[in-house]
């Protein structure tokens, strides 16, 4: 949803239909009261889908409900703090391969995937300066149902991060900054189980 630019409540609801027996549904709400901004999204579709196969028959078909939430308060001319965060689930069909041919096939595959993210931020002005401090998380679970049995997939995402934005002048500005993330992944099928990395940097341009 955009954000708010006087007090008050809007609301906004959508409706949409399509092809292959798809509809969707989605209510908004922003409200604005002085320093404080809030929203809400509620969204939900529903797909009967397609074949991928080229000779397929069977329909895959999809369902998603998705709820997110934002807040941000001026706490003063110079800085600003907030947070955001959602949840989705989706489940879905998906075709697999013929075992011979390896050419895609009709199949009574499922997959169950459900996410969850959320970020917390602060927007500092300093002089000719603008810094915005994040930190984000998300977390996703991956269910399959397939005909070589199930197996299931998680995975866990941690990032802090830190830019700046310094005008230099008329023509010139000056975006810098730094941020590290860590990943986390347990797979069924990977070796071992379970791996992590990290990832870092600085830049400047």
């Amino acid at each position: 949803s955009k954000r708010p630019t006087e007090d008050g409540i809007r609301q906004t609801v959508s409706v949409e239909g399509g092809s292959y027996g798809t509809a969707a549904l989605a209510y908004g709400l922003v409200q604005k009261q002085g320093a404080l901004e809030t929203s809400l999204n509620i969204t939900k579709l529903h797909t009967e889908g397609y074949s991928a196969a080229s000779s397929g028959t069977e329909a895959d078909g999809a369902d998603l409900t998705r709820l997110s939430f934002g807040a941000r308060y001026q706490a003063s001319d110079r800085v600003a703090v907030g947070g955001n965060l959602f949840v989705q689930r989706v489940v879905q069909d998906y075709d697999g391969f013929d075992p011979v041919t390896f050419l895609p096939a009709d199949a009574a595959n499922v997959q169950t995937r459900r996410e969850a993210g959320a970020r917390v931020f602060a927007e500092v002005t300093a002089g000719n300066t603008q810094h915005v401090f994040d930190v984000t998380a998300f977390d996703v679970w991956r269910d399959y149902d397939d005909l070589f049995g199930g197996s299931s997939y998680a995975g866990k995402r941690l990032g802090l991060s830190w830019q700046a934005t310094t005008d230099l002048g008329d023509a010139l500005t000056l975006v810098y900054g730094a941020d590290t993330m860590r990943e986390d992944a347990t797979y069924t099928n990977l070796p071992g189980g379970s791996t992590d990395t990290r990832t870092s940097g600085v830049y400047a341009q």
